[in-house]
């Protein structure tokens, strides 16, 4: 199919639509055509002989940018939220993107949707303030709990045994992980957490994760093994390191009804720290795979099957894992299972 024809097919799909739509390609980043609404929302006269660039209306756009990386990979679409819009006139608008890729054989194309929902920003910003009463909510209860488990530990005479006592203990701290977190929530529109940097061993938070999460995963039947090399030492901030370990492992016993859960903790021979968290669980569709770290996203799919969730725990994890300079990615077939892989340098400075 040769260019022209291509375009005229694309302008017709797109000329009525009352979405701001425009297609770009790479190379140069120009855009070849857009409609009516995005000249009514950027200002720019679609019938001019120069359009735009990417750089002339989104914000900051370099080589380092979401849209180029996409550009780059196998995905076929993309959902980008928060994009900085600039019109003709340098006015700022906020909005999401979806982009497309359109194959073809002698060029990339590819299909921006802008969303500029009102209806979506205010249900984000109620979703903020719902997070945030549950929060305070939640305080005042754990913090009941909480002293009434110190009065219990330091009673002289409870006539607990040693198992008992450690369960005290393992209740003391899980009550300390859930004010952190809830501390945590309340902060998600901050870009700084205080962190506590240090060099600690990984495998002593993936043990107490799976000692913290086995009864769920005895609840389903799942059988949880590990392979573990205790001499990986990392250098970050332990708890939010555990809060990773916990948001997966939590995650593959969630979505996975039969079958196994596997962790190993291994370094490479140029000392990358490698975590792979693999389970035999209901999978993630290949559509939805760069999506599923975006804050509040959710597989449709789960929705629909009354699964809970808020849709921010693997965004957690991945704004955690990039503090401590490190990767994530997923491998992930529908009915076979999911493989999350972290890599963290072992140590980073």
């Amino acid at each position: 199919m040769n260019e022209k024809l291509l375009n005229e097919i694309l302008r017709v799909l797109f000329v009525e639509s009352g979405d701001s739509i425009f297609i770009f390609s790479d190379g140069n980043w120009s855009i070849r055509e857009f409609n009516e609404s995005t000249s009514a929302l950027l200002l720019y006269d679609r019938y001019e002989q120069k359009k735009p660039g990417l750089g002339d209306i989104i914000k900051n756009f370099n080589d380092s940018s979401s849209i180029v990386q996409f550009s780059k990979s196998s995905h076929q679409n993309i959902y980008l939220e928060d994009i900085v819009f600039i019109n003709r006139y340098e006015t700022e608008i906020l909005a999401d993107l979806q982009i497309f890729r359109i194959n073809t054989l002698d060029f990339n194309l590819f299909l921006g949707i802008v969303i500029v929902d009102s209806f979506k920003k205010d249900s984000l910003r109620l979703r903020y303030e719902y997070i945030s009463n549950i929060s305070h909510e939640l305080r005042s209860p754990l913090a009941g709990i909480n002293g009434m488990v110190e009065l219990l530990q330091n009673k002289e005479d409870s006539g607990f045994d040693l198992e008992s006592k450690s369960f005290l203990d393992l209740i003391k701290k899980n009550l300390i992980r859930m004010k952190t977190i809830l501390d945590n929530l309340l902060r998600l529109d901050s870009s700084v957490r205080m962190q506590y940097i240090e060099l600690f061993y990984p495998y002593e938070s993936i043990i107490e994760t799976i000692k913290l999460l086995d009864h769920s995963a005895k609840e389903k039947g799942l059988i949880v093994t590990s392979v573990i090399d205790k001499s990986i030492k990392l250098r970050g901030d332990k708890f939010e390191f555990s809060q990773i370990i916990t948001n997966l492992l939590s995650n593959s016993i969630k979505y996975t009804n039969t079958g196994k859960i596997e962790i190993i903790l291994s370094k490479t021979s140029t000392d990358v720290c490698c975590i792979d968290i693999t389970d035999t669980g209901i999978g993630i569709k290949k559509e939805y795979i760069p999506l599923v770290f975006n804050r509040f996203f959710r597989d449709p799919s789960v929705i629909s099957k009354g699964v809970s969730g808020v849709g921010l725990g693997l965004w957690i994890v991945k704004e955690m894992t990039t503090k401590m300079k490190g990767t994530i990615e997923i491998e992930s077939e529908i009915g076979v299972g999911t493989k999350f892989k972290l890599k963290f340098p072992a140590p980073y400075l």
